[in-house]
């Protein structure tokens, strides 16, 4: 069962509960993936995330639970959509500033808006 106050978010694909963190060992392993920290990576891609980038988010976020492949997590978002995916990572962050925050983080734009997914 994921841990909101930890900053995990759980979901359900094909009867499997997934827990998604963004955690310190996502983010190294995103920023060892795309050679830059993820707040410069992120500000590079703006609000062009490709597919690719949206499935590596979620690899980095979903590995230490489950140690999927990449093409494992492209699989999984085919089966939840893009958009539920989004929502996931948006979750995650937002549950990690409101740690940060000591509060409730409770953002007034849409997560696929905030991440470029029109989709």
């Amino acid at each position: 069962m994921a841990n909101p106050i930890k900053g995990e978010v759980s979901f359900e694909s094909n009867g499997q509960t997934y827990i998604f963190k963004l955690g310190t060992n996502a983010q190294a392993l995103l920023e060892d993936r795309v050679k830059m920290s993820m707040p410069a990576w992120f500000k590079k891609r703006g609000e062009n995330f490709s597919a690719g980038d949206i499935r590596l988010i979620m690899w980095a976020g979903l590995y230490r639970q489950h140690k999927l492949t990449e093409e494992d997590v492209g699989d999984l978002i085919d089966d939840i959509g893009a958009e539920k995916a989004g929502e996931i990572f948006m979750q995650a962050v937002n549950l990690s500033a409101s740690r940060l925050n000591g509060g409730e983080s409770n953002p007034s734009i849409p997560a696929k808006e905030r991440i470029g997914m029109n989709s």
